[in-house]
């Protein structure tokens, strides 16, 4: 499947669920990759573990999503 078919996709997801305005808001199927890795970091799973899920490097993790400790 090409970028191109999964962003009709989410287009008709989005339109779904009334986000009407996803385009405008930057919001992207990305985006449930960042609220679940973000999600788990607030959950308190370890680094090491969201990391493996994710399938990237724990300094990766630290580096983008580290800034979510700053929120509480």
């Amino acid at each position: 499947m090409g970028t191109r078919e999964l962003y009709r996709h989410w287009d008709v997801v989005m339109k779904g669920i009334g986000i009407e305005d996803h385009s405008e808001r930057k919001l992207s199927y990305y985006s449930l990759r960042h609220f679940g890795i973000t999600m788990r970091m607030k959950s308190g799973v370890p680094i090491a573990d969201v990391a493996s899920i994710a399938g990237t490097s724990v300094s990766h993790i630290e580096t983008h999503y580290r800034h979510i400790d700053d929120d509480v």
